[in-house]
């Protein structure tokens, strides 16, 4: 039975993913390092910053200096993003209006990085701070499963009564290692992986989602 649902933000509730990973293509073009968006969003969807340095730095033996813990680049270009676009995912506040179930987010960005999302996207009366859990704020960040258990802890909901809905296999790995029911969201991850990660199930427009929670609820 689903008692509460657990949302992952970046490619979920906002389509922000695609933002930080162009934003990420265009630096390391910049340094000379021809990753495209497809391969940005691939390999480092889902990760927190400290993890995406630490993958570059593996991959290509530097880090470039706007990618660096601290650099401003980055940030600034994400904050005019974000400015500019409004990236709400599409359905997404039609969906959070018509929750009966309990709902928080979980997330990899840290608390300050999320106040600022939801500002500028006008999500924050969905999402007072108790119902907001940053894996980086806990030092647990995805793929670490801390998160989404305090998550369900502060809902007072068992975990495997818990569904998550992720975008990416960090995300799915946290959640499976929560001992939660996992759903992928595959408007841009190849539903395969998401599958193969560990996704009961996927579904690609948020608008599906309430319909299929009822679904599940009544066939359980």
């Amino acid at each position: 039975m689903i008692a509460a649902v657990l949302f992952d933000c970046d490619g979920v509730l906002l389509d922000t993913e695609r933002l930080a990973n162009e934003i990420n293509a265009e630096l390391l073009r910049e340094a000379g390092i021809p990753m495209t968006y497809k391969e940005c969003r691939s390999q480092l969807s889902g990760k927190s910053g400290d993890q995406v340095r630490q993958w570059l730095q593996n991959k290509y033996g530097f880090l470039p200096s706007t990618l660096e813990a601290g650099a401003t680049e980055w940030s600034e270009r994400f904050v005019v993003g974000v400015q500019k676009l409004k990236p709400v995912m599409p359905g997404a506040k039609e969906l959070l209006a018509n929750m009966t179930l309990p709902y928080a987010v979980v997330t990899n960005s840290s608390g300050g990085e999320l106040t600022f999302k939801f500002q500028e996207t006008e999500m924050d009366p969905y999402f007072p701070d108790h119902l907001r859990f940053s894996g980086i704020d806990l030092n647990m960040p995805k793929p670490a499963p801390g998160a989404y258990l305090s998550a369900a802890e502060a809902l007072g909901v068992a975990p495997e009564n818990c569904l998550v809905i992720e975008d990416t296999v960090t995300g799915v790995t946290a959640g499976k290692n929560a001992g939660m029911t996992v759903w992928g969201f595959s408007i841009e991850t190849d539903e395969q992986v998401l599958l193969e990660a560990g996704c009961e199930r996927c579904f690609n427009h948020l608008n599906q989602l309430l319909e299929l929670i009822e679904t599940e609820n009544t066939q359980g």
